[in-house]
């Protein structure tokens, strides 16, 4: 088939973001049946990255992706005129899907495609009709899940405002999703959520592979509690802040010598004063490389509280073979077993407990994280996944057929 990929990150194997790695193996394994074209963003800088996915691609078209300071502004600035019919393009974020949904339509003036896949639901928000080829939506998230745990974080005067978000998220994603053929959901919590969100949509959950393999063994030489993320993304900032400020000390209380190790690129000012304040934190910014603090850390503290689809940190730190401490948002798309294959707790005094837990019993430490990578390993297979997605484009290929001839 003729397949074009649409996608607001570049899809790289060594890109920072999660989704972007994602998309990189869906991206590769596909390439095996059938013909790609990707439209993607993507700076000058990444040239070489880009370069690295011909052997996948029969065409790819980039679009700028802004990154620095004062490319942000320039973009601001040429992007006033068109503000004045949308306001949100003056955000990087949301002018790189209108960039991307025009270089979509430009393409499919000149060149057909049996399947049109976009990546994330917020890339498809200048959509407003359907293509007139098959297509997929790819969620990643559900929009709906993130505005309404911030409502219900909310209090006073900020509330009404997040009502007023929640509300507008909620007419969004339902536009979005609608306008598809098939919504591919990337758990059966997220796939359930959306059916009942948007009635009369058709849904299908996939499992996805590993972004990663590790075939090291866990086998820490301390006691260093690990987190691992974007560090420029406010849920990774705001997951960091709450294991300094409310579980750590309850930690320390007990084991004062523990450590705690935050990696991620792009790390905000809030993040590295953390390390200035006291030693035994370290940031580290971006690693290319993670599979050596996979196979060094005791343990993997994740306490989310604001998130939607699969958490690949999570499940990275589960096939590494790294004990996860987590809340119910970080195992939700995931369903691991909670205390056989994962550590969930609620509050912070249940994390905390669960990270002495881990500490006091090093047989249970072990036991946990090996039950984990085995959870994970089973699960999340690329094989797999290809095999869905491509049993999936033809049931909508041949829906497609049935309607043409049904109207004939």
């Amino acid at each position: 088939m003729n397949l074009l990929l649409v996608v607001p990150y570049l899809p790289h194997e060594k890109i920072p973001y999660a989704g972007g790695q994602v998309v990189y193996h869906e991206l590769r394994h596909l390439s095996k049946w059938h013909r790609i074209t990707l439209i993607t963003a993507a700076h000058p800088s990444d040239q070489k990255a880009v370069e690295t996915l011909r052997p996948f691609c029969e065409e790819i078209h980039t679009v700028l992706q802004t990154r620095t300071f004062g490319e942000k502004v320039w973009q601001m600035i040429r992007s006033l005129p068109l503000a004045l019919l949308h306001p949100s393009v003056l955000k990087p974020r949301i002018r790189r899907a209108y960039d991307l949904t025009r270089a979509m339509h430009r393409l499919l003036k000149t060149k057909s495609f049996d399947i049109i896949q976009m990546e994330f639901s917020d890339t498809a928000r200048f959509l407003h009709q359907p293509l007139f080829a098959a297509s997929v939506l790819m969620p990643h998230d559900v929009l709906e899940k993130p505005a309404r745990r911030r409502l219900n974080l909310g209090r006073g005067p900020a509330r009404w405002l997040r009502k007023a978000v929640y509300r507008y998220t909620l007419r969004l994603e339902g536009r979005i999703v609608r306008l598809f053929d098939r919504v591919i959901a990337h758990s059966d919590f997220d796939g359930r959520l959306l059916k009942n969100l948007y009635p009369g949509i058709s849904i299908e959950a996939l499992q996805l592979g590993l972004t990663r393999r590790f075939t090291g063994a866990n086998n820490p030489k301390g006691k260093d509690l690990l987190f691992v993320g974007a560090m420029n993304r406010e849920v990774n900032v705001q997951s960091v802040l709450f294991t300094v400020q409310e579980i750590l000390p309850r930690v320390w209380s007990e084991y004062p010598e523990v450590t705690f190790t935050i990696v991620g690129g792009d790390p905000r000012p809030e993040v590295l004063q953390l390390a200035r304040r006291d030693e035994r934190i370290k940031v580290t910014g971006f690693a290319s490389e993670l599979e050596p603090y996979y196979a060094s850390a005791y343990a993997f503290v994740a306490p989310l509280f604001v998130g939607g689809g699969i958490i690949i940190k999570i499940v990275e730190a589960l096939s590494a073979g790294l004990p996860v401490v987590t809340t119910p948002v970080g195992n939700e798309g995931i369903e691991a077993e909670a205390g056989e294959e994962i550590m969930v707790g609620t509050s912070a005094d249940e994390l905390a407990e669960g990270c002495k837990g881990l500490l006091r019993d090093r047989d249970y430490r072990d036991r946990l994280g090996e039950k984990g990578r085995a959870f994970a390993e089973r699960k999340y297979s690329w094989d797999a996944a290809t095999e869905f997605l491509n049993r999936q484009y033809e049931e909508i290929l041949a829906a497609r057929r049935t309607r043409r001839e049904g109207s004939a």
